[in-house]
C-alpha cells in the first residue's frame, strides 16, 4: 500500500499546514477534519487534518525526513465533518483567499474531540538549581514538591501548596526550570440527550402533511421551487412580502421540504430575531424546531448541534454561525433579512453570510430564499440578471405614501431641533397614549465640540479624529480607541472660551424631547445606554407596555422583538448618514429609513411619519416620499455602473498592519508594486486591460483603526475579473507574508468588504 501523507493545521498557527506521514493503521479510518496529535518540535500538540494525498503538498520536501502522526483523537463518528462543510470550507479558502485553516475552525463541533490535561515538572535544569539554592522560599517550595512528584503536579495542586503558585510558575518556566506535560484523552463520543422542555418529540408534532389546499397569492416562482426540491438540484428565490403573508409563505416551504424528508435552515441578523422566529416557527408548525447561536452556553451550543446532526430537528433557526452546523439532508435555506449588515464577519475570514448560505445550498442540492423588505443592491443586481423571469427581484412599497411628511431643514427656524409638523406629530400621539419613535443613527451627545473662535475641534491624540461628547458622565471619548477625556474649559488652539457641541447625537436628542415634552417619559435605545441584551429588553418591554411614551434610538430598534404600538415615527437628521466617505452611505441610509418607516404599526388617522432634511431632492429622499423603491435602486444601480461601484466590481481590501510605522508603510508599498507587476503579467496570458479593468488604490493611512499603538495602511483592489483579482493577491500575499524582512507584521484581505473608512 503507498504511503498517505496529510496536512495539519494547528490551531496556534492557523496560517500554515504542516506535512505529516499517516501510519498504515489508520489508512481506512483517517478522514480529513479528524483531529491528531502530531510531533512538532520537542513537543506534540493536536491539529486537524484538511487534506490528505499520496505525495507530499511540497515536492523539494525529502519523505525520510517527514515525521509520522502520533495519535488519532477522532475515534468517534459523533465528530465526523459533514463532506459537504469541508467542501465549503475549501470553497471560502479560495473565494476569500483565507487560510483554509481559519475555514476549518468555523466548520468543527463546539467541543473538541479530546479531553485536554496538564501537569508540571521539574527538569534537569531546576534540580541543579535546587542543588546551587539560593532561591526565593516560594521558588524553593515549588521545586521540592516537584522533586518529590516523577509525575509532576496540576498548578491547582500548587497554587494549595504556595499562594502565589501561577506567578512563580511563569518566572520558573521562563527559567526553563519547570516544563509543562500535556495529556490527550480521546472522548468516546457524545452522552445521549435528555428530553426537556425545548426538545420536541415527534408525538407532540402537528399534522405537517403537504395535502393542504392550495397556497393563494403563490409566488410566481412556486412551482419552480417545488421541481428543485423533488430533483434536488439547486434554486434561489427573493420575496419581499411582509408580516402574516411571508410567515405563510414560510411555513408552506418548509412543509413542503419536510414532504421531502429534508431539514430547512433559518438564518437572521441577531439572536433576538432567531429566538423569535423559532417560536413562531414551533407554535405555526407544531414541528421540532433547533435553535443555534453564539448567545447560547458551550454545553447548550454542544447539545444543539448533536440534535441538529442527529436530525432530530426538521427546521433549525440561528444567526450567523448556524450556516456551518451538520444538517443531513438540508433542503431548504432562507436568509431573512438579507440586507443587514451584520451578515457580513469583520473577521478573517470576512466571510458574507449570503454567499456562504449560496454556495451551501448548491453544494447540498438545495433552494435557498432570499428575504428583505428592502434587499441589497446586490441582491437586485444578482437576480436582475437571472435567465428565468419569475424569479426577479419585484421591488413594492409596504406603507401608505400619504402618511411621510418631508420637512425642509432650510424651512425650520436655526437652533431648532424639532419642525412645527414633527412637534404636533408627536403632540397627537402622546393625546393617543404615546407610541412615539424617534430614529437618529449617532449614539452621545455630539458628534464634537467645536471652538467658536477658530473652528477647531479637540481630537483624539492616537487616532486624529474629533472626539465625541457625552453628558453622563460630563467627558470626551474617542469613537474608534475609546480613549476618554474631560471637556476643555477653553480651545487647546487659540485658547478661546467659546466651546460647543457640533452635531447631534440620541443623547441629545433624548435631553431636547425631555425639555419640550416634560410631561412625558421618554427613554433611549443605543449601545452607550444599553449594554445588554436583557436590558434591550427590557426597554421594549417598557414601551409596549406605555411606561415609555417617546423611545430615542440608533438601529437597534430594529433589532429584537418588534415594537408595538407605534404611531409615530421622526426622522429629525435623515440625512447625516449621506455624509460619510463611503460610496455605501446612500443605499446605508435608504435601508435604516425604510427599517424606520416600517416600525409603524397604526396608519390610521393618527400614524404618521415625519421626516426633517437638508436634501429633500435627493433620490433617496425621493425614494422613501413616495414610496418608490424602484426609482431608489434604479438610480443607485445607475450610479454604481457608471463609476464602477459594486455590484459591478469586485473590491478586495488589503491592510498592512504593526508597531513600527515606517515597516508599515514599506511593507505596503511594496505589496502594490507587486500586484501591479502580476496585473500586468497576467495581461500578457489573456485579454486584459490595466486601466480599464483593474485599479489598485493606495496605499493610505488608516486613521479608523482600532487598536492603540498600532498602524495601519490599507490598499483597494477593484477589479471586474474578481477570479484573477484573487489569483494575483494570493500569490503576491505569499511572498509578502513571508518576508523575514516584515516579520511581525500582520497582512489582511477582505473581499467584497462592507465597511470602507
Amino acid at each position: 500500500m503507498p504511503p498517505i501523507f496529510a496536512e495539519v493545521i494547528f490551531p496556534q498557527r492557523v496560517s500554515q499546514s504542516f506535512t505529516y506521514r499517516v501510519p498504515a493503521s489508520w489508512h481506512e479510518s483517517l478522514k480529513v477534519g479528524h483531529w491528531v496529535l502530531a510531533p512538532f518540535g520537542h513537543t506534540a500538540r493536536p491539529g486537524f487534518v484538511v487534506t490528505m494525498s499520496e505525495h507530499p503538498s511540497d515536492p523539494t520536501l525529502p519523505e525520510n525526513r517527514i515525521r509520522e502522526l502520533e495519535e488519532h483523537l477522532t475515534t468517534s463518528s459523533d465528530f465526523e465533518v459533514d463532506p459537504t462543510l469541508i467542501a465549503l470550507a475549501e470553497w471560502m479558502a479560495d473565494y476569500y483567499i483565507a487560510p483554509l485553516g481559519v475555514c476549518f475552525q468555523l466548520i468543527q463541533p463546539p467541543r473538541l474531540p479530546f479531553k485536554t490535561s496538564s501537569r508540571l515538572q521539574i527538569t534537569p535544569l531546576g534540580q541543579q538549581a535546587m542543588e546551587r539554592g539560593r532561591l526565593s522560599d516560594s521558588a524553593k517550595t515549588l521545586l521540592e514538591a516537584l522533586n518529590r512528584r516523577a509525575k509532576g503536579l496540576t498548578l491547582a495542586s500548587l497554587k494549595k501548596i504556595v499562594t502565589t503558585a501561577p506567578t512563580t510558575v511563569t518566572q520558573l518556566k521562563r527559567k526553563k526550570w519547570l516544563e509543562e506535560i500535556h495529556t490527550y484523552t480521546v472522548a468516546s463520543g457524545f452522552e445521549e440527550l435528555r428530553p426537556d422542555a425545548k426538545t420536541f418529540r415527534p408525538s407532540q408534532s402537528k399534522n405537517v402533511s403537504h395535502r393542504e389546499k392550495k397556497l393563494t397569492d403563490a409566488p410566481s416562482w412556486w412551482k419552480d421551487f417545488q421541481q428543485h426540491l423533488t430533483r434536488k438540484s439547486f434554486g434561489e428565490y427573493f420575496t419581499n412580502d411582509t408580516g402574516r403573508q411571508f410567515t405563510t409563505l414560510l411555513g408552506r416551504m418548509i412543509r413542503e421540504t419536510h414532504h421531502q424528508k429534508r431539514t430547512a435552515l433559518i438564518i437572521l441578523p441577531d439572536i433576538n430575531q432567531a429566538t423569535s422566529w423559532a417560536h413562531i416557527l414551533r407554535t405555526d408548525l407544531g414541528i421540532p424546531v433547533g435553535i443555534f447561536h453564539s448567545g447560547l452556553t458551550d454545553t447548550a451550543r454542544m447539545k444543539e448541534w448533536q440534535a441538529i446532526n442527529q436530525r432530530r430537528y426538521q427546521v433549525v433557526v440561528g444567526t450567523r454561525s448556524a450556516v456551518f452546523v451538520p444538517i443531513p439532508s438540508l433542503g431548504l435555506m432562507c436568509l431573512i433579512h438579507e440586507e443587514d449588515f451584520s451578515f457580513k464577519d469583520e473577521q478573517s475570514p470576512y466571510f458574507h453570510t449570503r454567499e456562504v448560505a449560496r454556495e451551501r445550498a448548491r453544494l447540498s442540492h438545495g433552494t435557498l430564499l432570499l428575504h428583505s423588505p428592502h434587499p441589497s443592491l446586490e441582491t437586485v443586481h444578482h437576480f436582475s440578471t437571472a435567465t428565468k423571469p419569475d424569479t426577479k427581484v419585484s421591488c413594492k412599497a409596504h406603507s401608505e405614501e400619504n402618511s411621510i411628511q418631508v420637512v425642509d431643514h432650510h424651512h425650520i427656524p436655526y437652533g431648532t431641533t424639532i419642525s412645527h409638523e414633527m412637534r404636533q406629530g408627536i403632540e397627537q400621539a402622546l393625546s393617543a397614549g404615546g407610541g412615539i419613535v424617534i430614529f437618529h443613527n449617532r449614539k452621545g451627545f455630539s458628534s464634537s465640540i467645536v471652538c467658536r473662535d477658530c473652528g477647531t475641534a479637540a481630537q483624539c491624540a492616537s487616532c486624529q479624529i474629533p472626539f465625541g461628547l457625552l453628558t453622563a458622565p460630563p467627558q470626551m471619548r474617542c469613537p474608534y480607541c475609546g480613549t476618554t477625556e474631560s471637556v476643555p474649559v477653553v480651545c487647546p488652539a487659540c485658547s478661546g472660551s467659546l466651546l460647543e457641541p457640533s452635531g447631534f447625537g440620541t443623547e441629545r436628542l433624548e435631553q431636547e424631547l425631555r425639555r419640550e415634552f416634560p410631561d412625558a417619559t421618554v427613554g433611549r435605545l443605543d449601545r452607550n445606554n444599553v449594554r445588554t441584551e436583557s436590558a434591550a429588553r427590557s426597554i421594549r418591554a417598557q414601551f409596549c407596555q406605555g411606561a415609555i411614551q417617546i423611545l430615542v434610538g440608533t438601529e437597534m430598534l430594529f433589532h429584537g422583538t418588534p415594537l408595538s404600538p407605534v404611531r409615530f415615527v421622526g426622522i429629525p437628521y435623515a440625512d447625516a448618514g449621506l455624509h460619510l466617505p463611503d460610496f455605501r452611505s446612500a443605499e446605508r441610509l435608504y435601508h435604516h429609513m425604510q427599517s424606520a418607516i416600517n416600525l409603524m404599526t397604526d396608519w390610521g388617522k393618527i400614524g404618521q411619519v415625519v421626516i426633517q432634511t437638508r436634501l429633500p431632492s435627493h433620490h433617496v429622499m425621493q425614494a422613501i416620499t413616495r414610496q418608490l423603491p424602484s426609482f431608489f435602486y434604479n438610480h443607485e444601480l445607475a450610479f454604481r455602473e457608471a463609476v464602477g461601484y459594486p455590484p459591478f466590481v469586485h473590491f478586495i481590501q488589503m491592510t498592512v498592519s504593526g508597531n513600527n510605522q515606517g515597516l508599515v508603510q514599506e511593507a505596503a508599498g511594496q505589496w502594490v508594486q507587486s500586484l501591479a507587476s502580476q496585473v500586468a503579467h497576467g495581461s500578457s496570458n489573456r485579454p486584459f486591460n490595466l486601466a480599464v479593468d483593474t485599479t489598485i488604490l493606495g496605499p493610505i493611512a488608516s486613521h479608523t483603526f482600532k487598536h492603540r499603538r498600532l498602524h495601519r495602511e490599507t490598499i483597494l483592489f477593484k477589479a471586474v475579473d474578481v477570479d484573477q483579482a484573487r489569483t494575483a493577491i494570493r500569490r503576491t500575499y505569499a511572498t509578502m507574508a513571508t518576508n523575514k524582512l516584515y516579520k511581525g507584521l500582520q497582512f489582511g484581505i477582505n473581499v467584497d468588504p462592507m465597511e470602507m473608512l
